[in-house]
């Protein structure tokens, strides 16, 4: 039997739609990547470069792929990659593909200058692979009753929800979004419809108050103080909702809090940086942005098979390196991408200030 590893060619284009519709489908509900993911899927993509397969005998039996985008925070950019379609065929689990596709992955992410790695996926199966938890988000609960007794005073009755058809204003009103992750506008339906989501014009009369997806995610507003009266309105019209936000959103997070049944602090997706300093300096500069300003210090973290991390601020402004010097703190990858990019730092800050959690934050309709 001939077994390889490697990046996926054209050819290979319908048996990879082939096989992650048996795999998925035979261990969950029925799958349709065309249509649950257009954004990487459709007609008009041309996917395999960023696909990695293990083969025997030209056959798939096991498949992982990386969707690649810029995370924007103003004049700032970071390269990221959203790992997804991680499958491996029922008969040779255990065999070691996913393994090998992934390290094939990895080391093709770090070629093409990806500095950083996200996924959503099973704690201790992606730890295998080197992820952890992070990207800190607040989930809100809102039910009728929340909307009903709390909003009772707050005018919403003209609001309506209808299916967005075009995406250009979409996609420049997500332009304009300080930090975002970067989409193609002549696609941007695709993106904003993954996963059979119905995807929304926020509308008052004839004045448009902005866009969202089903279920209030991806939410974007013209004004954010509309956000109460769009949420009544969307509760009136389609119940109990669940929003997520990142902790880069203060202002959203603290209007939420104040009417949701409640609210809890997640780790919502898992990280593996590439670029360590560039990963926490591009955090760093959107949590001093958009959460509160960055306390003057300096730490420096011992990553095992990384080297020192070294993270500085001056005068409120960022900046990181790898360093020779010696380590405050020394501990695993693992250990480490919990403490910067976790929920973990809020009980283990080990003297870094008010710099963490790291806000890594990557919204349902850019990822997988």
């Amino acid at each position: 039997m001939r077994v390889t590893i490697a990046r996926a060619e054209p050819a290979d284009r319908w048996d990879i739609l082939d096989f992650a519709n048996f795999v998925f489908s035979q261990a969950h509900v029925p799958h349709d990547f065309r249509r649950l993911l257009p954004k990487m899927y459709a007609d008009d993509v041309d996917f395999t470069p960023c696909h990695y397969l293990a083969k025997e005998d030209g056959r798939i039996v096991g498949l992982v792929s990386a969707l690649v985008y810029d995370m924007v925070y103003g004049e700032h950019r970071l390269k990221t990659g959203f790992v997804g379609t991680v499958s491996t065929h029922p008969y040779r689990r255990g065999a070691g593909y996913m393994k090998a596709c992934m390290a094939l992955m990895h080391e093709d992410m770090a070629k093409k200058g990806v500095q950083l790695l996200v996924l959503g996926g099973q704690r201790q199966r992606y730890g295998h692979y080197g992820y952890s938890v992070g990207c800190p988000a607040v989930r809100h609960h809102i039910s009728r009753a929340n909307v009903d007794k709390a909003l009772g005073s707050v005018n919403a009755s003209d609001i309506r929800f209808t299916e967005e058809t075009d995406g250009k204003e979409a996609s420049r009103l997500h332009m304009t979004r300080e930090y975002r992750c970067e989409r193609d506008p002549a696609r941007y339906l695709a993106y904003v419809r993954s996963w059979n989501r119905a995807f929304y014009r926020i509308g008052e009369g004839d004045k448009c108050l902005g866009f969202c997806a089903q279920g209030l995610s991806d939410i974007e507003l013209y004004d954010p103080n509309d956000l109460l009266r769009v949420v009544k309105a969307y509760v009136s019209a389609f119940g109990d909702v669940d929003i997520t936000m990142g902790i880069a959103c203060p202002r959203e997070n603290e209007t939420l809090f104040s009417l949701a049944e409640h609210s809890a602090l997640i780790n919502r997706d898992m990280v593996r940086p590439i670029d360590w300093p560039a990963c926490a300096e591009f955090f760093l500069k959107v949590r001093a942005g958009r959460i509160s300003p960055l306390q003057d210090g300096l730490f420096r973290l011992g990553v095992e098979g990384v080297g020192t991390l070294e993270m500085r601020v001056e005068g409120g402004i960022p900046a990181c390196r790898l360093t020779d010097a010696a380590p405050d703190a020394a501990m695993s990858p693992t250990a480490a991408q919990e403490l910067l990019f976790s929920t973990q730092s809020l009980f283990l800050p080990r003297g870094i200030r008010n710099w963490l959690p790291l806000p890594c934050w990557v919204p349902d309709q850019d990822g997988y």
